[in-house]
This record gives C-alpha cells, structure tokens and sequence, in this order.
C-alpha cells in the first residue's frame, strides 16, 4: 500500500470516527434526562430540533460523503437521521422525559433541510426552489405551537399578578387534568369573561393542575381564586403547590384542605404558610412549579368554576 493511500485511509477512518462521535452526542441529547422549572426553556427546546437535526445531518454528509456527496448516501443518512429523532422521541417515556410526535417532525424537518444544505450544488434551480418552498412550509407548520407558546408566556407575565383568568383558549395549555374535563365557561366569572369549568368524574383524585405557573412568587404574600359550587352538597378540596426541588414525598409540599358550601368561596393561600411547609427546608418561592387543585374520593360527578387565580402584594 502506498502512502498516499494509507493517508488516504487513515483520514476516511477519522471522518467516520467523528460521524460516530456526532451520533452519539445527539443520542445523548436525545434521551439524556432534562427537567426545567419554566416555560421558557421547554419553548428553547422546541426551536431547538430542526437547527439541532439540520446541522447534524449535514455534519455526517460532509463527514461521510466529502465535498461531493452522493444523492444516495446523503438521501440514507437523512432518512436514518429523521427515524433516529423518532425513535428518540419514543424511548424518551423510558427515561423520565415525554416524547412528543410534534418534535419527531421537528426531527424529520430539521433532516431534510441538513439534506438539501449538504446537497444543494447537486439540485437544478427549478428544484432548488420547490425544495425551499416545501421546507418552508414545513417549517411554519412544526413551529406553529412553540410560537403559540411562546406568545401565551409573554401573555403570562404581562399578566402578573393573574396566575390565571382563562380569557384566552392558549390558557388551557397551562393546565392538566386527571380524572377531570377543563374547559372554558361564561357561568360565574369574576375577572373578564369566562371561568374555569371543572367537571370531576369518580376517582380517588380528580384534579387540575397549573403546571406551568409564572414561578417567582417571591414579590408576593398571598394566592387568592374563586370557586363556584352549584350543588347543595359541599365540596372539600386541597390546595397543593410544589417548587423545583420537591422530592415527591408529602412532607416536601404545601397542602391546604378548603370546604366549598353552595356558592362562591373565595380561597386565600398565606404564602408565609407556604415557604414554611416542608418538613426540612424551606420552599423555594422563586421557583414555584405546581399549582393543583384536588378532592379525595370522589363517590359523584360534580363541577366547580374557578376563577381568578391571583397573587397578592
């Protein structure tokens, strides 16, 4: 063997290291365990896929195809990289993160625009042009929710301090429910137009959850919400609120039990009460992550209506 050849070898070997090395760490990124306190960050994670995937499918052309790449090659390696994101995507359940079909296509997209980059002297301009088109499209469609998002999280803070007044449909994106149905509802407002309609079915706790509240709670002193109860028969309910570094257990959280007769009920929350609720520590009220609402037990149906859910100076 020549030694041109053998360099010629030793650096194809190399490229193909490095391509091995750039698999790995988006595998790594891809079900590596992530947890945040905000919204914020989970809308960064959503813009992040199709630059993410986009570079990475171009790196690996380049890397494995050179300067000149083959339609076929660089058409395999996107093709692996798009069901490498969904795959990814899938085993997330197994990892402690949520896999989301939305990012598979984010995936998907990002895929192909690192294919056309990566191959792009190789198109006629007639195609170039659809390509760009079509991936534009494509772009507008999987970046639709995160945009979304992202204009129900300015709306949050500008909001402060009105944790919720269910004005808007993007609120219900805020909010989970468990053995419950959450809907918007004109009957027992108290700020705007609509309320909360909390429809509880049978269960051991049926429940709402702010899950994405603003989360310094610090300027505060007081959380205040309304709650209508048309039936004759009172209704207890907890209040529970958690912060980043709660650790699952009941010792570590805040619980308020609050009986709703007929009618309105005005809860009021002592957030003094709240700081000092778990066992051996303090909560961390700038990093305030859940907000729930839940009875025990429930033998019935029933339906409250919440409404402006507040924090007081």
């Amino acid at each position: 063997m020549s030694a041109d050849q053998e360099s010629s070898e030793q650096r194809s070997s190399g490229r193909w290291l490095v391509a091995t090395g750039v698999v790995v760490v988006v595998g790594v990124l891809l079900l590596m365990p992530v947890r945040y306190p905000g919204r914020i960050l989970g809308i960064v994670f959503d813009f992040a896929h199709v630059p993410v995937f986009a570079v990475f499918v171009y790196v690996v052309i380049r890397l494995v195809c050179g300067c000149e790449p083959s339609w076929k090659v660089a058409a395999a390696i996107a093709i692996v990289a798009a069901a490498f994101g969904l795959g990814g995507e899938y085993l997330q359940g197994y990892v402690g993160r949520s896999g989301d079909w939305g990012d598979a296509a984010s995936n998907a997209v990002g895929a192909a625009i690192g294919f056309v980059v990566g191959t792009w002297r190789k198109w006629r301009r007639g195609l170039l042009w659809g390509a760009g088109l079509a991936l534009s499209a494509a772009l507008v469609a999987v970046y639709f929710n995160p945009a979304l998002t992202l204009t129900d999280l300015v709306r949050q803070h500008t909001e402060l301090p009105l944790l919720a007044s269910f004005e808007s449909e993007l609120e219900l994106t805020r909010w989970r429910s468990g053995l419950s149905k959450l809907s918007r509802s004109t009957d027992h407002v108290s700020d705007g137009r609509y309320s909360l309609k909390w429809q509880m079915n049978p269960g051991p706790y049926p429940q709402c959850t702010l899950i994405w509240p603003v989360n310094d709670w610090t300027p505060y002193r007081a959380l205040e919400f309304d709650v209508w109860n048309d039936a004759d028969e009172p209704l207890e309910i907890v209040t529970k609120i958690e912060d980043f570094r709660h650790n699952k257990t009941y010792a570590d959280r805040f619980h308020q039990p609050v009986r709703v007769p007929k009618g309105k009920t005005t809860v009021r929350v002592d957030l003094k009460a709240v700081q000092d609720a778990p066992d051996d520590r303090k909560m961390d009220m700038a990093l305030i992550t859940r907000l729930s609402l839940f009875t025990i037990d429930l033998r019935r149906q029933r339906v409250l209506h919440i409404d402006r859910v507040k924090l007081i100076r």
